[in-house]
C-alpha cells in the first residue's frame, strides 16, 4: 500500500493542484445492460458521456444485495468481516478521507445501522430504510442527523437527493475544501414510481417483449465492443415464460412495467446531469474522480402490486419487479439479485476523471474488480492514511486492493479471491475461475474469459479446481468473514430445480388493491363439487349458469341453486382452497381474475355485479371493518374508473357467447361506516349506462333491496342481510336466469 501512495502522490502532482473531489454514485437493482453504454435502449446520455470520456469496467462485482454492497463499498470488507450493517469492525470512506481534509457528505438510501453522521459524514439527508415511497418517503427522512418531514406536494427522492447534493457542494466550496460526496439513489428499487413525464416517454417501447428487448441489448453490446463477438449467451431459462405465450393482458402489464422501470433509470440520468452541470459551471468537474455503481443486479421479486389499475406515477401505487424483465434488464447473464451468478453480481461501472485517468477515453476494462476496492483506490488518490485502530470498533484487514494501476493506465496484477456470499448462495472467483452455487446446491465451475455468461458448467471436468477453490471459499468463510456457522456447511451433493418462491408466477393471479398476492380463483369443477359445504354435482345435460358477485351474491347462490336444480348448473368461483365461495370484490379484482374465473366451462347464462366493493371507502391505517372508514379514507374505485373498468368485464363476458343479465348494487343503508348514502344510486346509473349501451338486461336488486323493512339487515347500518332477506333477492335472481335460459 505504500508504495502505491508514493506513486500516486508523484503522478498526480504533476496534473493535479488540489485533491481531486471523489463523487461516488450508487444505484439500487440496476440490472448491467440498463444503460446505454452498456447495451440499454433507455436513453442515458449524461452516463453515456461519462463512459466516452472515461473507462468503463466489465467485470466489476458487487455482493448482489443491497445492504451487504452497502457494508462493502464504505468499508472495504465483505459485509460480515466489517461487522454487517453495524460496522463495527471497520472504517468508512468519510472517516478515511475527513482526517485529510475533505468535506463529507451524503445523500440518499442509507440501510444500515445508525446514521450517516454516525459513520463520518459531516452532512446527510435521506431516508434511513431501505425502501420508500417516491412521492411521499417515509418516516426515515432525516437532515444531519435530525428528522426530516417530506413535504406535502412536490417531493420526489431522486431529484431531492441531488437537490440537497447541490446544497451540500456549495457548503463544501465555501469551506474551501476537496470534497467526497455520495449519492445512493433509491431507483430502480421497487416500488416502480417514476415521474408522469418520464412515464409516458417510454410507454409502447417495451410491447416487443422480453426476448427481443434481451437479444437487441447483447446484439448491441457486442457491437460497440462491451464483449466479446463470439461469447456464448445463456438462453432464456424455462421459469421465465416466453413473451408471446403471454395473454394480452399480461402483456400489457409487463409492457407497463418496464416502462417504469426505463423512467426510473431515465431520471437517475437526468438528474446525475444536473449536478454534472453543477460541477462544470464551478470548474470542478476535470478534478472529480466520478465513480457510478450498483448495489446489485435486477431484481426478480414479483411481490405485492397494489393498484395495477392506476398510472404508477400516483403515489398509491406499489408495482414491483418482474422476473422476466430482470432476466433481460442482466443480459447477458443468468439470475438475479441475491444470486451469486454473473446476473446477480456484476454492475454497470463507469470512472470519469479528466484530470487524472491515463486511460483512452472511451476504454473498457476487462479485469475483476469489486466494491471492496472502493475504498482503498480512495485513499490512495486523496492521500489518505487508512487506520490500523479506530476507537470504538475492533478493525479487521482490508479485503479490497487499490485501483490506481488500472487509473495510470496499466493492468491491475492478480488480485487476491473475490468471496461472494449472500445468505446460502455462494460464490468465488479466483483468477480466471469461479465456482457458484445457488443456495447451496452444488458447485458449479466456469472458465470466465471464455464463458463470462456461465452457460458451460466444466465442474465434472475439472474437480481439482473445484476442490482448492471450494477449500479457499470455506476457509474465507470462516476466518476472514466470521460468519455463522450455518453459512459455511457443506453444499448439497444433489442439485433440485433452480426456482424461488417469489420469481413470477405467471398463473398466479395478482390484487391490484391489496398488499399481498392472492391465489387464482377458478370456478367449481365437478371433481371438487362432490363435497363440502359447497358440494354440489352437476347435471351434464343440463346449462351452465355462473354468479360474479360480492358478498350479498354469495349469500343468494346457495337458493338460487335450490330453485333451479332442474333448471340448471349454478357455479360461482371458489378460493383457491376450492372450500369456500370467493368474494369478487370490486372491478379492479374483477379484472384480475375474471380470465381465471371464466376458464373451463361453457357458459350459458351470467349473472354478473360489482359496485359494492367499488363504492366502498377504506382507510389504509384503520383495522376496523376490513379498513372501511368514509370519514378519513379514501374511495376504492372513483367513478370514471369504475366505468372503464366495467366496459372492460362486459366485452370479456360478451367475448364468451353467454347470455348475461346484470345485478344492480344493493342499498347502502344509512350509518354503514364504509359507505355513503347516495354513491349505490351513482354507481347503479353508470352500470346502467354500460349496460344499455352493449343491450344487456339489468337485475334491479337495488330496487328489491329498497323495499326491506330494517329487521331484514343483519344489523342497522350494514349491507348485508338476513336469511329471509337473502332468500326474496334469490328468487328475483333465479326468475331472470331461468327466463335467459328459455330464450333461443
Amino acid at each position: 500500500m505504500k508504495h502505491l501512495i508514493l506513486f500516486l502522490l508523484s503522478f498526480y502532482a504533476a496534473h493535479a493542484a488540489t485533491k481531486p473531489n471523489l463523487l461516488l454514485v450508487m444505484v439500487d437493482d440496476l440490472g448491467f445492460s440498463d444503460l446505454g453504454c452498456y447495451g440499454s435502449e433507455i436513453d442515458t446520455p449524461n452516463l453515456d458521456r461519462l463512459a466516452a470520456n472515461g473507462l468503463r469496467m466489465t467485470q466489476f462485482y458487487n455482493t448482489a444485495k443491497c445492504h451487504s454492497s452497502r457494508v462493502s463499498l464504505l468499508t472495504g470488507r465483505w459485509c460480515r468481516q466489517a461487522g454487517d450493517e453495524s460496522m463495527k469492525r471497520a472504517v468508512t470512506i468519510p472517516e478515511v478521507l475527513a482526517p485529510a481534509g475533505y468535506f463529507t457528505a451524503m445523500t440518499g438510501k442509507w440501510h444500515l445501522d445508525q446514521q450517516p453522521t454516525d459513520f463520518g459524514f459531516q452532512r446527510y439527508f435521506g431516508h434511513l430504510s431501505g425502501v420508500t415511497n417516491y412521492y411521499w418517503g417515509d418516516k426515515t427522512f432525516r437532515l444531519n442527523g435530525q428528522p426530516w418531514t417530506v413535504p406535502d406536494h412536490g417531493f420526489y427522492t431522486t431529484t431531492a437527493n441531488v437537490d440537497q447534493a447541490i446544497r451540500f457542494l456549495g457548503e463544501a466550496r465555501a469551506e474551501k475544501k476537496p470534497w467526497f460526496l455520495y449519492i445512493a439513489f433509491n431507483a430502480p428499487h421497487a416500488p416502480l414510481q417514476p415521474l408522469e413525464a418520464d412515464y409516458k416517454k417510454y410507454l409502447g417501447r417495451y410491447d416487443v417483449g422480453w426476448d427481443t428487448i434481451r437479444s437487441t441489448r447483447v446484439a448491441k453490446q457486442k457491437s460497440i465492443g462491451l464483449l466479446p463477438q463470439d461469447l456464448p449467451v445463456s438462453p432464456r431459462p424455462d421459469h421465465i415464460r416466453p413473451w408471446d405465450m403471454l395473454s394480452p393482458e399480461q402483456r400489457d402489464w409487463e409492457s407497463k412495467r418496464m416502462a417504469a422501470y426505463a423512467a426510473l433509470i431515465d431520471r437517475v440520468d437526468q438528474e446525475l446531469g444536473r449536478l454534472i452541470v453543477d460541477l462544470q459551471t464551478s470548474r470542478e468537474l476535470d478534478n472529480t474522480l466520478i465513480l457510478f455503481v450498483s448495489d446489485n443486479g435486477a431484481c426478480p421479486y414479483d411481490r405485492a402490486n397494489v393498484h395495477t389499475d392506476k398510472e404508477p406515477y400516483d403515489p398509491e401505487t406499489h408495482w414491483t419487479d418482474s422476473t422476466g424483465w430482470a432476466w433481460a434488464r442482466n443480459a447477458p447473464f443468468r439470475y438475479y439479485k441475491q444470486n451469486q451468478f454473473e446476473g446477480g453480481i456484476s454492475s454497470p461501472a463507469i470512472l470519469h476523471w479528466p484530470a487524472g485517468l491515463k486511460t483512452k477515453a472511451g476504454s473498457i476494462v476487462d479485469g475483476p474488480a469489486h466494491l471492496v476496492d472502493v475504498l482503498p483506490s480512495f485513499a490512495a488518490v486523496a492521500a489518505a492514511a487508512i487506520p490500523n485502530e479506530f476507537s470504538g470498533r475492533d478493525l479487521t484487514p482490508l479485503a479490497g486492493c487499490s485501483l490506481a494501476p488500472m487509473l495510470a493506465g496499466e493492468k491491475l496484477t492478480k488480485r487476491p479471491p473475490i468471496h461472494l456470499l449472500y445468505g446460502s448462495d455462494r460464490g468465488l472467483r479466483d483468477g480466471e475461475w469461479k465456482i457458484v452455487s445457488f443456495q447451496s446446491q452444488p458447485w458449479e465451475l466456469y472458465h470466465i474469459p471464455s464463458d463470462r455468461a456461465e452457460t458451460r458448467n466444466v465442474a465434472a471436468r475439472y474437480p481439482d479446481i473445484v476442490e482448492r477453490m471450494v477449500k479457499t471459499w470455506h476457509a474465507m468463510t470462516k476466518d476472514v468473514l466470521m460468519s455463522p456457522a450455518a453459512e459455511n456447511k457443506p453444499a448439497a451433493a444433489e442439485a433440485t430445480e433452480k426456482i424461488h418462491r417469489e420469481w413470477t408466477k405467471y398463473d398466479k393471479i395478482v390484487s391490484s388493491t391489496k398488499n399481498k398476492q392472492v391465489g387464482e380463483l377458478k370456478p367449481f369443477t365437478p371433481a371438487t363439487d362432490l363435497a363440502g359445504d359447497w358440494a354440489m354435482k352437476p347435471d351434464p345435460l343440463l346449462p351452465n349458469v355462473l354468479i360474479l358477485g360480492d358478498s350479498i351474491s354469495i349469500a343468494y347462490t346457495r337458493d338460487v341453486r335450490a330453485l333451479m336444480k332442474d333448471t340448471a348448473n349454478v357455479y360461482r368461483p371458489m378460493s383457491a382452497n376450492q372450500k369456500n365461495p370467493a368474494n369478487c370484490g370490486d372491478t379492479t379484482i374483477g379484472l384480475a381474475n375474471i380470465d381465471a374465473w371464466l376458464a373451463g366451462k361453457k357458459w350459458d347464462v351470467i349473472h354478473f355485479n360489482w359496485g359494492l366493493w367499488d363504492l366502498c371507502y377504506r382507510n389504509p391505517a384503520s383495522k376496523a371493518q376490513g379498513n372501511r372508514d368514509k370519514l378519513n379514507g379514501k374511495v376504492s374505485t372513483p367513478p370514471d374508473v369504475y366505468r372503464r373498468n366495467l366496459e372492460t368485464l362486459v366485452g370479456k363476458l360478451k367475448a364468451t357467447g353467454a347470455r348475461l343479465v346484470w345485478a344492480s348494487t344493493t342499498l347502502v343503508p344509512d350509518g354503514e361506516v364504509g359507505r355513503c348514502v347516495g354513491d349505490d344510486v351513482k354507481y347503479n346509473a353508470i352500470a346502467a349506462e354500460v349496460m344499455k349501451q352493449h343491450d344487456i338486461r339489468i337485475d334491479d336488486l337495488f330496487a328489491a333491496s329498497r323495499k326491506f323493512e330494517s329487521s331484514m339487515f343483519v344489523k342497522p347500518g350494514d349491507v348485508h342481510f338476513t336469511p329471509e332477506a337473502s332468500r326474496i333477492l334469490a328468487t328475483q335472481v333465479a326468475q331472470h336466469l331461468t327466463e335467459l335460459l328459455g330464450k333461443k
